[in-house]
């Protein structure tokens, strides 16, 4: 039998889990959009790329100061894509922890939830 102040503990214990279910999902939105960040700044890098690329197969000749610019900016590029993907990984690795952390919080509000409803 379930008195009234185990009725208010496990009241509490489920206000107590939504929070930190409300907390973990704050987190978790913010770990996608982190990562998604990223992943347009990839994708707005392999798009100039393209471009830039595009440019010299239109071209008959090109000028040795436009190679030169677009072999240097080609290079960049390539060290800009390997820091983000590496950035990507580390944003990806810190959605997969936050998505641990939401399916805990998620499990102990149903947990408390359950608890409550019993009683």
């Amino acid at each position: 039998m379930v008195t009234k102040r185990d009725k208010a503990q496990l009241d509490a214990l489920c206000q107590i889990t939504e929070i930190g279910w409300a907390a973990a999902g704050q987190g978790l939105r913010d770990a996608v959009a982190a990562e998604r960040e990223i992943s347009g700044k990839l994708a707005a890098l392999a798009q100039s790329r393209h471009s830039n690329l595009g440019s010299l197969n239109g071209a008959e000749q090109v000028d040795s100061g436009t190679f030169q610019f677009i072999s240097d900016w080609l290079r960049w590029s390539e060290r800009e894509r390997q820091r983000l993907n590496l950035e990507l990984a580390r944003r990806r690795a810190a959605l997969e922890a936050e998505q641990a952390k939401a399916r805990k919080a998620f499990g102990r509000r149903e947990a408390a939830r359950q608890l409550r409803d019993r009683g």
